[in-house]
Formats: C-alpha cells, sequence, structure tokens
C-alpha cells in the first residue's frame, strides 16, 4: 500500500504529469487534474506557478530544499504588488556522485498576463562556454514559437519576459553549490487593482 499511497502524493503534488494521445484517456487524466495542465483564471485572479529546470546539474534537484514566499503588498491607489522569493538549499556534498554537483536551475514564474516585472535580484549566470551557438541550418520549432511568444528582455537583471498559456512569465538563472542556500526573487506589479465597490 505505501507504493500506491506514495504514487497518489506524487500525481496530487505535481510531481508525475501524465500525457496520452487517446482523447477520453487524456480527458479522465485532466478531470483527476494530473496532466500538469497550465490552470486558466478569472479576471483580476492571482496566479502563480514556478517550473524549475536543472540544466546540466546531473541528480542534484535529488538534493535540493525548496521554498517558495510569495507576499503581495496593497498599494494605496489599491494596485498590487506582488513579490516572489525562491529559496534553494542543496543539502548534497561536493564531488557526491550524481548529486554532489552544482545545482544550475532555470527558473520561470508564470503569473497573471501582462503583469508588469519590477525587478528580478540573487541571479546567477552560467558561464556561456557551457552553451553551444544554434547551427545556421537549425529551424524554429514553430509549436515552441507559437506557444511562447517573447515580449523582453529585463536590461537590468536579464530575465527573459514571455506569454505563455494566457500568462506572462519571468525566467532567469539560479546556480547552487553543493551546501550553500541561494535564493532568486521576482517583484511585479499585477495588473488589476483592488477596489472598493
Amino acid at each position: 500500500m505505501p507504493v500506491l499511497t506514495n504514487l497518489q502524493s506524487a500525481l496530487t503534488q505535481k510531481e508525475i504529469q501524465l500525457y496520452f494521445t487517446d482523447t477520453k484517456t487524456q480527458q479522465a487524466i485532466a478531470d483527476l487534474g494530473w496532466s500538469g495542465k497550465i490552470l486558466a483564471v478569472k479576471t483580476n485572479q492571482d496566479y502563480l506557478l514556478v517550473i524549475n529546470a536543472n540544466i546540466n546539474g546531473q541528480k542534484s534537484d535529488a538534493k535540493i530544499q525548496q521554498t517558495i514566499d510569495h507576499q503581495a503588498e496593497i498599494q494605496k491607489d489599491g494596485s498590487i504588488i506582488n513579490t516572489v522569493t525562491i529559496t534553494r538549499n542543496h543539502l548534497g556534498k561536493a564531488g557526491e556522485q550524481m548529486y554532489g554537483q552544482p545545482n544550475f536551475d532555470y527558473i520561470r514564474i508564470y503569473v497573471p498576463e501582462n503583469s508588469e516585472l519590477l525587478s528580478a535580484g540573487g541571479v546567477t549566470w552560467p558561464d556561456e562556454t557551457m552553451f553551444k551557438t544554434p547551427k545556421k541550418w537549425y529551424k524554429k520549432d514553430l509549436a515552441l514559437a507559437q506557444m511562447e511568444k517573447e515580449i523582453k528582455i529585463d536590461n537590468l537583471s536579464g530575465t527573459k519576459i514571455t506569454k505563455e498559456f494566457g500568462k506572462t512569465t519571468f525566467g532567469n538563472w539560479l546556480i547552487t553549490n553543493p551546501g550553500q542556500s541561494n535564493q532568486i526573487v521576482f517583484s511585479y506589479k499585477l495588473p488589476f487593482k483592488i477596489t472598493n465597490n
């Protein structure tokens, strides 16, 4: 029974997501909330989804403890400024096989569409030599290009701002070495205000 409990927990917490090409099966999975679908929100509704992508960090994610702190501050004019602080603590030991590598995390947060980035701090960029320049003959993935529409790059932090799935996303890097803890902080203004109606 513990295996089924662990599986149920992993599905509920979105650690496992399922996709089927059969539409009936996929609809059943979506109805159970196991599809990983990014949910639509109502007008003037706050939303936060944090996505982590471990790039070249081997299995170091298994040794990462992550906490997410979300603060909403209502201004005098009714506007709302959110601050999201993501703290990642690397419990691995340097040199430990598979887990003792630096954790290279490309973090994206999905927030209400048309939110305005005010600042991003704590960013740690990987060395450019880790990346390969695309060959001239490479073609853009049309499905990906249609799904992800880049708006701009923030000049101060290098944060990539895109629109995807009816949300605005802010994406940037956080590198955490074994035995260390790092934070990345995104501050942004929501596209709606609190009113006294």
